[in-house]
């Protein structure tokens, strides 16, 4: 019999190689047994990552796509101390994987120079359990956990590293049994050393195993040496089996050499039961009880939840940015003694006998929390604070304890104002969470006209600081530098602070310009009033982030980099706005706000440049673990996962969203919380509540709940139903976007076609002409001339208008183009070329986007992207509204040039974008599914190509006759798709 060839071996990647016709590799960062790791740059998304490249020889196809469904089912697991999975592929017969590009060493280089303090073991412990029960929740053990694979970042982060390689190594040495069936479920498989006596014995392994690494993880950072030892393999797993650990140092606290050791139970009955026992035993400092406890996190809510839990861990990572000298005090009669360390809840303080000073009683922690910095308190913030305490009466110790457990709080604060004499006193006293003792106790008195030295005072008693006079004075100089002195700029501030908690932006606004009109220069207050002005004047924004940037040395660092990053934001430098919302997390990771501000940032303008909106999804999940009940956060949670199609996952945070609020905006929250519960009763419930709402105060959650039903490709009859309740010209408006989403563009030229009769001088019939400009919509060549005769007409109408020239002129070129009028086109383009619209590239990146279809249209693709690559995209916030159709026309342009290109990956992206932009623009939500499910079905991923085939023709299921053509197509695959699924 000749003997069968070698096997070949693939060749690694060399510098300057691309994988995927995607990442460019780098340098070698390391390598281990199963992999090399390579620093890589990805050309699509213009960003920095690691790529693992496997070492396995020619691994079996079967192989190859287990372990890329492992690995990107992996990617599910978004959490901070969990290293992120952006893809897996093949590239010359070697499977790689990419990850985000990590910079620090691992934990096994950092104990190489022997044990760690107890306080920074306990600080990576939490992060790692932390890692492993959102793991464990979307259903992955690691199996191999060990210091090898923890890694840890220059900022403080510890990471769990590689849980799809070891499904992988599973997976390509698995040997056939003679029944075909596989050993891999009964090998010893792992890292001999870091193995659960279950895993020596080659036994089936769950999540306990992980908890019996995690002890062995634990114990190496307290003790500087395995727990377990022998010169052989077999020696090592003799002693996982039989021996018992030698005891921890007597440095380390008792409670925590117990949870050690039920973590190193040889029986894996008798260890916790899940990795969020063990965090909450991390968090509340003592060992776990069998008995059920007063409090734990419910596992119906495991994402938000866990946040919650995380968040006193993370106030470990801040960075004092001052150092100011202080003498301890000696502690009040009654008192512990001990020093406090750690975050703190302050809860509002009883201001009965002071009215005056309500939002000084309920916003403590907005002055305090600033004097704080530096010290070794941290005060969590007070929004989430008020929503966890909710209507709490003052001064309620059990509901005030109960709180800031939920919160992860160390310490809590409860306190009371009071006007004796015309002087402000007040008081309060620090309380441990745990036991409620009492461990400082603060007071200051003095006129109200000098607030600030009274909180000082106030904020030294709860530190148990005694400053000398001088350090009092430069403490009390620096409070002011990033407040005010001026008393009316504190009570403005203060007011600010607190409507923009309640959502009511008009009240809060007005309190931020009193607050900036008695302190010109109040930096901190022109920053605030940037924020809530863009919410509901967003033109008016830039002038306030303008002045917050002239005073910014008395903003924190941090909020230096924010306030540069939303100005550039207003003038539409999305790269300088990137580079500075980047540059803040960077340097700031421990400050929760950076976190938010990009994640606010990824997910209302990231899509705008073309990027998926599922970017957020990392730093709003970070933003959570500093306020775990931001409601905001929350919300934008759910709209990832609702266009991710998870219903567990927005049931979880939609649940955890409606506890937190009774808003009239949570209408939208309510419909997609029935979505994702399948319940109908609820969602008729919600529908019903409709005809209560007032339009003129519930406006805005009408909108908000009509989009939702956008994004859920509702019953037309729902959106009818919001429609019908405006009737001024947004019914008008609303109803025609209905008609669209559901492929009936000639109900909605209807429509359009009443409206501009009632308001000839609005912008209706201009939406009219860019509705008839979408190719995705037929249209006859009669009614195609008359658009381009009616285009002339607004031009002449509108010429006045230097906002909307540009917009009208590119409309009219691109009906030249859609009837092939290519020569008028171009004379359009080049008018296009000669107009200005402010410090804007507006007009010249609507003409280079004309050209561009000018070139599509002659089928010279490479072309016509290579135009659309030139556009400068400089778009000020001002002008986004005019732009806004522009804008996802032109993403849906750019990603069919893609594919055109025989680049349906990179496609995706942009579909996502539009999905996403269906929120507010409807239109291109089912077409854009209608293009993923071709690229899924192209690429072999069935499932989704059904799901999105599914989205597509449920939308237009009754549309009009000249589209029924597309979707009697579609319907033809997605039955053909299905029928493939039932033949398996």
């Amino acid at each position: 019999m000749p003997k069968d060839p070698p096997p070949v071996t693939p060749p690694m990647p060399a510098t300057g190689s691309v994988l995927g016709d995607r990442y460019v590799v780098g340098g070698l960062l390391g390598k281990g047994g199963m992999a090399r790791v390579y620093a890589a740059r990805d050309r699509k998304l213009q960003r920095e990552v690691a790529v693992k490249v496997i070492l396995a020889e020619s691994p079996d196809r079967d192989a190859l796509r287990r372990f890329s469904r492992e690995a990107l089912a992996t990617s599910a697991v978004q959490h901070p101390n969990v290293v992120a999975v952006f893809d897996a592929g093949e590239d010359a017969g070697r499977p790689y994987l990419v990850t985000e590009l990590l910079h620090g060493s691992t934990l096994r280089a950092l104990l190489q120079d022997g044990p760690l303090e107890v306080a920074v073991a306990l600080r990576y412990a939490r992060q790692i359990a932390a890692g492993l029960a959102a793991a464990h929740d979307k259903g992955f053990t690691h199996r191999d956990l060990k210091p090898e694979n923890i890694f840890i970042t220059e900022d403080g982060w510890a990471k769990i590293l590689d849980f799809g390689l070891v499904k992988l190594n599973e997976d390509l040495h698995a040997a056939p049994m003679p029944d075909g069936s596989s050993t891999a479920g009964g090998r010893t498989l792992g890292t001999v050393g870091y193995m659960a006596p279950e895993q020596v014995r080659g036994q089936a392994v769950d999540a306990r195993a992980d908890i019996f690494n995690f002890g062995l993880v634990l114990y190496e950072m307290l003790a500087g040496e395995r727990a377990f030892n022998g010169t052989t393999s077999t020696e090592m797993g003799y002693a996982i089996l039989f021996d018992e650990a030698k005891p921890l140092p007597g440095s380390v606290p008792r409670w925590l050499r117990l949870l050690v050791e039920q973590c190193l139970s040889k029986d894996r009955e008798a260890r916790p039961s899940s990795a969020r026992e063990v965090f909450e035993a991390l968090q509340q400092r003592g060992a776990i009880k069998k008995t059920k406890r007063a409090w734990r996190i419910p596992a119906s809510v495991p994402i938000v939840l866990l946040l919650i839990a995380a968040a006193a861990a993370v106030a470990s990572l801040r960075v004092p940015w001052s150092k100011l000298g202080a003498t301890p005090a000696p502690p009040p009669p009654g008192l512990t003694g001990v020093k406090p360390a750690g975050s703190v809840a302050f809860f509002p303080f009883d201001a009965s006998g002071a009215p005056e000073f309500a939002s000084l009683a309920e916003g403590v922690s907005d002055l305090l929390g600033r004097d704080l910095e530096g010290g070794q308190l941290h005060a969590l913030e007070t929004a989430s604070v008020l929503k966890v305490f909710g209507s709490g009466k003052a001064g309620d110790l059990d509901r005030a304890r109960l709180a800031a457990q939920q919160l992860g709080a160390r310490y809590f604060v409860l306190g009371r104002i009071e006007e004796k004499k015309g002087k402000l006193q007040v008081e309060a006293v620090l309380h441990e969470t745990d036991s409620t003792n009492a461990v400082t106790r603060g007071f200051g008195l003095g006129p109200p006209s000098d607030v600030l030295t009274v909180m000082r005072k106030l904020s030294d008693g709860l530190q148990g600081l005694s400053p000398t006079p001088s350090e009092f004075k430069k403490k009390l100089e620096l409070l002011a530098w990033h407040t005010s002195y001026s008393v009316a700029a504190l009570q403005g501030w203060l007011d600010g602070e607190r409507f923009y908690r309640q959502l009511d932006y008009d009240k809060s606004n007005d309190a931020f310009r009193r607050a900036v009109t008695a302190d010109t220069e109040f930096a901190l207050a022109h920053y605030r009033l940037g924020l809530g002005t863009q919410i509901i004047q967003p033109l008016a924004a830039e002038g306030s982030f303008e002045l917050a940037v002239r005073y910014k040395d008395r903003l924190r660092p941090s909020e230096q980099l924010l306030a540069q990053g939303e100005l550039a934001l207003q003038r539409g430098l999305f790269a300088d706005a990137d580079a500075y919302f980047l540059d803040a997390t960077h340097k700031f990771p421990g400050e929760g706000e950076t976190w938010r501000a990009l994640g606010e940032y990824y997910f209302h303008h990231g899509p705008a440049r073309g990027h998926s909106p599922q970017d957020a999804l990392m730093p709003l999940t970070r933003a959570l673990m500093f306020d775990p009940v931001d409601t905001e956060a929350i919300c934008h949670l759910s709209d990832l996962a609702l266009l991710r199609g998870e219903r567990d996952t927005v049931a979880s945070l939609t649940d955890r969203l409606l506890l937190l609020s009774d808003d009239p905006l949570m209408l939208a929250m309510v419909l997609r919380d029935a979505w994702a519960h399948n319940d109908q009763a609820l969602h008729d419930k919600a529908m019903a509540s409709i005809d209560r709402l007032n339009v003129a105060t519930g406006k805005q959650a009408l909108y908000l709940a009509f989009n939702t039903l956008s994004w859920l490709m509702g019953a037309p009859a729902d959106q009818d139903l919001i429609a019908g309740k405006f009737k001024d010209r947004d019914g008008f408006q609303l109803g025609a976007i209905t008609h669209l989403l559901h492929g009936e563009p000639e109900a909605a030229r209807e429509i359009f076609r009443r409206a501009s009769t009632r308001n000839p001088s609005g912008d209706t019939p201009f939406h009219a002409l860019w509705v008839d400009s979408l190719s995705e919509f037929e249209i006859t060549p009669a009614e195609l001339a008359a658009d381009r005769a009616e285009a002339e007409r607004l031009l002449a109408a509108h010429g006045g208008n230097p906002d909307k020239l540009p917009m009208l002129r590119y409309v009219s070129g691109v009906l030249a183009v859609r009837a092939k009028d290519l020569a008028a086109a171009t004379a359009i383009a080049s008018e296009l070329e000669k107009m200005t619209l402010g410090n804007s590239s507006i007009p010249e990146d609507l003409a280079l986007a004309l050209r561009a279809r000018i070139l599509q249209r002659q089928k010279n693709y490479a072309g016509a992207l290579a135009l659309l690559e030139k556009q400068n995209l400089r778009i000020p916030l001002r002008y986004e509204m005019h732009y806004a159709y522009w804008k996802t026309g032109e993403w849906f342009l750019r990603a069919e040039l893609l594919e055109a290109l025989g680049r349906p990956q990179e496609a995706l992206p942009l579909y996502d974008a539009l999905i996403f932009a269906s929120f507010s623009d409807p239109i291109f939500g089912p077409i854009a599914h209608l293009h993923k499910a071709r690229i899924y079905a192209a690429t072999g991923d069935v499932s989704r190509a059904i799901e999105h085939y599914k989205g597509f023709t449920d939308a237009w299921k009754n549309c009009e006759g000249a589209e029924k053509p597309l979707v009697q197509a579609a319907e033809r695959e997605l039955t053909r798709l299905m029928g493939t699924v039932a033949a398996k």
